[in-house]
């Protein structure tokens, strides 16, 4: 039985918990210096508290366009582009990153 997100039988959703999105900003900021990070989370159903219990900095993180996002994102017919604005989001970050390193 596989345990990962994309295993076999798993549901793919967008969803909005300002909660979720809180917490990985706050687990990002401990690693100022990485620009992009995925961040995995998971809730504990009882309490309803959150637990970072990974940080991803070594890439691969990148499912906006990558051929396994892709196909997620067709499989269960949503558009993380356009839900979020990633690219531009990224672009940002990664741009403030090189000026912050530039000085």
């Amino acid at each position: 039985m596989s345990i990962v997100s994309s295993g076999k039988g798993c549901v793919f959703s967008l969803i909005d918990e300002p909660d979720l999105a809180d917490l990985a900003r706050r687990a990002h900021r401990a690693f100022p210096d990485i620009p992009v990070l995925g961040v995995d989370m998971v809730r504990d159903i009882e309490s309803d508290r959150l637990y970072v219990i990974e940080v991803n900095a070594g890439g691969y993180t990148w499912h906006v366009a990558s051929k396994v996002g892709r196909r997620i994102q067709q499989d269960f017919a949503f558009d993380i582009e356009a839900r979020f604005n990633i690219r531009q989001r990224v672009a940002r970050i990664l741009a403030e990153q090189a000026r912050r390193h530039a000085r």
